[in-house]
């Protein structure tokens, strides 16, 4: 099994082809100098903003730009250009002459979703924006938008008059803002729904409209009154619920929905869509009231009739954490001591049974100690070891007990950073390492590459199999080679790659795991 994950991590060391078609973007200039070779060739400008971290815009690189159409396209019309919006230790002279112009772009044009793309006139004015993956096709006619008056969204911003657009007109501006300035998406989406009937509010394209905006402080305002007013078969409905559980934070919509729950007797509680309602405001629930029997006594019942399985174990949980296990981590966190988890325990079993107990108390302890060693390397204290044993010995009993989990990408890759954070760091029994092991095998299959090849590397040098270690640790430095190679920066300027030299050089020395890797807050993982 590992040799397979080792091959299938070859196809990672060898050098990118450089694509001679697709959209050519221009290297080596100044923003000023890109708009001064747009004035000169007439050309429209087109950004690509992105971040070392986003898998969309990987895939653009790797599928969309590529497109000898949508090249042959983009390279006749405009001047195109990257531009990274974050920083990394891989970043090349390029890619760090831009910072400052990353920064001035993320502040003038409110970049916040990747990729975005940002299109501007000849002379660098920006008349068009939009943000997320497109296909080559879409992206031709992207850029026939951004070319047409008509469809520029600065254009639209510019001619926007309170009172002049009918409602279609401002539901298309309103979604059209989203990506590019959201106060006036409110302003625009406040004057929309302020123009149609009542009763066409909870409309599925109205409710998503007022869901971009769930953090305005005016469309808060609005929707607080809006779900106030909402008589009992408007807040069942799919549309009211999504809404009331939107702006399930504030204290109004509390008071509407507890109001309501008041009301439910009898079989009326078990009614699927009293029962959403009630399960989608879990700090309404308390363990001694008749709500919290619905999910924990009638748990399969529920599931059943919402169709969504696991929701009332999901449910419970949340009520057992802020009813009883809240409160005693505030207190373990205002002395600085360990939780009394035996106590803990028998409360929560008091309440519930066995089984709940041991599930609630095996993941509080993952997420106590998480906290508590991340706070002790932060502050560089000698007590980082003794929470991260815990916090090791915590994640996995958790693994032991409940399988390691494999639901999507990123529950799994927060799993490879657990076990980094935990077993890699400080854990030194041989039956758990070895474990771990093939848990980070699920992990690397799923995501191969530098992220846990170094973690992979260190569990096998812990589990004494030295030879494999260091193989995997030579092709930790291949891979970030590698990675340097492709932003052009010298391998030996790079705090990541030198880190993992030294860890290698240690490892043929056979020192001790401990004085492999570095302690400190600002240690590279």
């Amino acid at each position: 099994m590992r040799k397979n994950i080792a091959y299938s991590l070859l196809f990672f060391l060898f050098p990118l082809i450089s694509r001679a078609q697709g959209v050519r973007f221009e290297d080596g200039l100044s923003w000023q100098e890109v708009v001064a070779k747009a004035r000169s060739e007439q050309k429209y400008i087109f950004v690509d903003c992105y971040t070392t971290w986003c898998g969309w815009c990987k895939k653009m690189d790797k599928e969309v730009y590529p497109n000898d159409t949508l090249g042959n396209y983009m390279n006749s019309n405009f001047i195109s250009v990257k531009l990274q919006m974050d920083k990394s230790d891989t970043d090349n002279v390029q890619v760090k002459n831009w910072y400052e112009t990353a920064s001035e772009f993320a502040k003038n044009y409110d970049v916040h979703a990747f990729p975005s793309f940002l299109f501007f006139s000849p002379d660098g004015q920006p008349v068009h924006q939009v943000a997320g993956y497109r296909s080559a096709s879409d992206f031709i006619q992207l850029g026939k938008d951004a070319h047409d008056p008509k469809k520029q969204i600065y254009a639209s911003i510019r001619n926007y008059r309170p009172g002049t657009l009918d409602t279609a007109e401002l539901l298309k501006l309103a979604h059209s803002l989203v990506y590019v300035d959201r106060r006036l998406m409110a302003t625009v989406a406040l004057e929309y729904l302020g123009k149609i009937p009542p009763e066409q509010v909870l409309a599925r394209e109205n409710a998503d409209l007022i869901r971009d905006l769930s953090r305005d402080d005016r469309m808060k305002d609005w929707a607080v009154h809006y779900i106030e007013q909402m008589k009992p078969g408007e807040l069942l409905s799919e549309q009211g619920q999504s809404l009331a559980y939107w702006f399930s934070r504030e204290a109004k919509v509390q008071e509407k929905v507890r109001n309501y729950m008041v009301t439910l007797s009898g079989k009326r509680i078990e009614e699927k869509a009293n029962l959403l309602l009630v399960a989608s405001f879990p700090k309404l629930i308390h363990v001694r009231d008749r709500f919290f029997n619905v999910f924990y006594k009638k748990g399969v019942r529920s599931d059943a009739t919402l169709e969504r399985k696991g929701l009332s174990e999901y449910v419970v949980d949340n009520v057992i954490y802020n009813d009883l296990i809240a409160p005693d981590i505030k207190v373990a966190d205002e002395s600085g001591m360990d939780m009394d988890w035996g106590s803990l325990y028998e409360k929560i079993r008091s309440k519930t049974d066995a089984a709940c107990a041991k599930r609630n108390i095996i993941s509080s302890k993952v997420d106590f100690y998480r906290d508590r060693t991340k706070n002790a390397e932060k502050q560089n204290s000698e007590d980082k070891w003794k929470w991260g044993k815990l916090f090791a010995d915590a994640y996995a009993s958790q693994k032991e007990t409940y399988g390691f989990k494999m639901e999507n990408y990123f529950y799994i890759v927060g799993n490879g950073k657990d076990l980094e954070s935990s077993i890699y760091r400080y854990c030194n029994d041989a039956r758990i390492i070895n474990e771990a092991l093939d848990w980070m095998e699920k992990v690397m299959r799923v995501d191969p590459g530098t992220e846990f090849s170094y973690v992979y590397a260190g569990l096998l040098y812990k589990a004494g199999k030295t030879r494999e270690a260091v193989a995997w640790q030579r092709m930790t430095l291949q891979l970030l080679e590698g990675r340097c190679s492709k932003a052009k920066k010298d391998p030996l300027t790079d705090k990541s790659y030198l880190e993992q030299q030294a860890i290698l050089d240690k490892m043929q020395k056979k020192e001790k795991f401990e004085n492999l890797i570095r302690w400190d807050a600002d240690s590279p993982r």
